[in-house]
């Protein structure tokens, strides 16, 4: 089996991990042997090894033939991150929340395994805590690509519509993907919009995007500063994802969920429902 095949919810369990480490000896000691062989010897010289999962483990042998994995808790986290290499389990999502919210959340085969790798404990030593910190920091990573995938999508979405809407309208420019060059500008698309007069005037859009089942989205001080200074030259166009359903929202129609600054406290980010129930 190629590494890239595991599925991390059926192979991360002790009893694979401890017949892992007992075939790699095995083998060594018997490298002509059987699998049943080596199984007969390991359930003589321990009746532990005997209730391992030897097939299964035999199968996954040669993803861990490039690691050295002894009946410890630092061969465990190893044998925990090979496998997370290839696989993104569900209760990854709860570890940047915390051990405790992360525990509940995975499998009982899971926990034993990060038990056994000392990484549960009340008092994991360092390298422990250092792997902890790992997995979180990978996951936030992951998080935040995800999100930048879906703003990307956005931002795609917003350039077809604008460009339609700019054919509508008779106006020849096109509209520029200005976040794909500066993300600090406080937009992300520059289009265009004429006045009663004819006049060709800009039009800056933050774009949005969310695929929950509620519309909501989550605004910074400088992009609202910028859309405060544009005023009606502004716009917000907040994608649904899932339905490609687009809401648009002037400045002043944002402008009442926005938090003021009191005392010493400055807001940097609000998150703001912006509708009921999508379908």
């Amino acid at each position: 089996m190629n590494s890239s095949d595991l599925a991390f919810e059926r192979h991360g369990r002790l009893s694979i991990f401890l017949a892992l480490v007992r075939l790699r000896d095995l083998t060594r000691q018997y490298p002509e042997a059987s699998l049943p062989e080596l199984q007969r010897v390991a359930a003589a010289i321990s009746a532990d090894y005997g209730a391992a999962d030897w097939p299964t483990a035999y199968d996954l042998a040669s993803a861990f033939s490039d690691l050295e994995l002894q009946e410890d808790a630092s061969s465990m986290r190893r044998f925990l991150d090979r496998l997370l290499v290839h696989d993104r389990p569900l209760w990854l999502l709860a570890c940047v929340r915390g051990r405790a919210v992360a525990r509940t959340s995975m499998p009982p085969g899971v926990r034993q395994c990060l038990n056994f790798a000392q990484v549960l404990g009340s008092l994991p030593d360092d390298e422990a805590v250092q792997w902890w910190d790992a997995l979180v920091g990978a996951q936030r990573e992951n998080s935040n690509l995800v999100l930048k995938e879906r703003g990307r999508e956005g931002e795609r979405l917003t350039l077809h519509y604008e460009a339609d809407r700019l054919r509508t309208l008779g106006i020849a420019s096109k509209p520029r993907w200005m976040a794909l060059d500066d993300e600090g500008l406080g937009y992300d698309v520059l289009s265009y919009d004429l006045t009663e007069n004819g006049h060709l005037v800009n039009r800056m859009i933050e774009v949005k995007a969310c695929s929950g089942l509620r519309l909501e989205v989550y605004l910074t001080r400088g992009e609202w500063r910028l859309a405060e200074e544009a005023g009606e030259a502004y716009r917000f166009h907040v994608w649904h994802l899932p339905s490609q359903q687009l809401s648009q929202f002037s400045v002043a129609e944002i402008a009442p969920h926005v938090p003021h600054d009191q005392g010493l406290g400055a807001w940097q980010q609000v998150r703001i429902p912006l509708g009921g129930a999508l379908a």
